[in-house]
């Protein structure tokens, strides 16, 4: 049975990355010529691109890895982990990158529940800047409400609401079952409010002890994100503003990606790149060191 889970697993991960790599060649035919210009860009704004390219995903990568510390997963297999979500997420739409991280995460910690918690506290933290700029968007530029901007304010109102209510309904429906008569079904109910009540406190241990933090890097990823998009837009010629940046980030976030957004398509292009670039370095230094350690 876990041979077969392993191979369904694998085979996945082959159609995601085949898909994703159908994609790059889409828009690296759409964003030719924008990656005809990188060639003649100045060393001092090359140098930019990548720092704050590798500042943003350091940011990202070490609040995450903060968020499942206790899990003790290995520093190796989670930096593999986030290349390989981030590609996804960054060539595909609807953030499908964290439905592999799912399984990833859960696979490594042996509990989906942690791997399903975590990520939903990283995109609640994560969501919270979204709507900021969203808000400064509407407020400030002559923008329209976006379905993507409802559906994730929907998103961090569920989530607050089912934090804020959850111990006292959970209190309630237990103090019901235990004076209710019906005693048939009391124990399995009992046991499935224990465990939902373990999750709920591990999920209070995380925001508690962890939840500014979480929040902090979030910010500081996002300015070092702006940083890299300002670059880009430089590049571009264009003006970068909270408005830009707005339907950048609808466009990221939907399966609409409009392939006339130069801005996304190089943002596309370069983090792709960039990422397979990294990835082909920390495999070499891997085999390497297993080289060495054989030798």
């Amino acid at each position: 049975m876990i041979k077969f889970k392993e191979k369904v697993y694998k085979f996945i991960s082959l159609l995601v990355f085949l898909w994703s790599f159908f994609c790059i060649c889409l828009y690296a035919y759409y964003g030719k010529n924008l990656v005809n210009n990188l060639v003649h860009l100045r060393l001092s704004l090359i140098l930019g691109l990548i720092v704050s390219f590798l500042i943003m995903h350091a940011l990202k990568f070490a609040r995450y890895y903060f968020i499942l510390s206790e899990s003790k997963i290995s520093l190796a297999s989670f930096i593999r982990i986030y290349i390989y979500v981030t590609f996804v997420n960054i060539i595909l739409p609807f953030k499908l990158g964290e439905i592999y991280r799912f399984f990833a995460i859960g696979k490594i910690t042996n509990s989906f529940i942690i791997s399903s918690l975590s990520i939903l506290t990283e995109r609640f933290y994560d969501t919270l800047i979204i709507l900021l700029i969203f808000v400064i968007s509407l407020l400030f530029y002559d923008v329209e409400i976006s379905s993507v901007c409802i559906i994730l304010m929907i998103f961090v109102l569920v989530l607050y609401c089912i934090y804020k209510m959850f111990k006292e309904t959970i209190l309630y429906i237990n103090r019901y079952i235990i004076l209710k008569k019906n005693k048939s079904m009391d124990i399995a109910i009992l046991r499935f409010i224990h465990h939902l009540n373990t999750w709920y406190n591990y999920e209070v241990s995380i925001i508690k002890g962890k939840g500014i933090l979480v929040f902090l890097f979030s910010i500081f990823s996002w300015i070092f994100e702006f940083a890299f998009l300002y670059f880009l837009s430089y590049i571009l010629g264009v003006l970068f503003n909270f408005n830009y940046l707005y339907n950048y980030i609808i466009g990221i976030l939907t399966i609409n990606r409009n392939l006339n957004n130069s801005l996304m398509i190089l943002y596309i292009l370069i983090s792709s790149l960039l990422f397979l670039l990294i990835n082909t370095i920390l495999i070499y230094f891997s085999k390497t060191k297993r080289g060495h350690d054989f030798g």
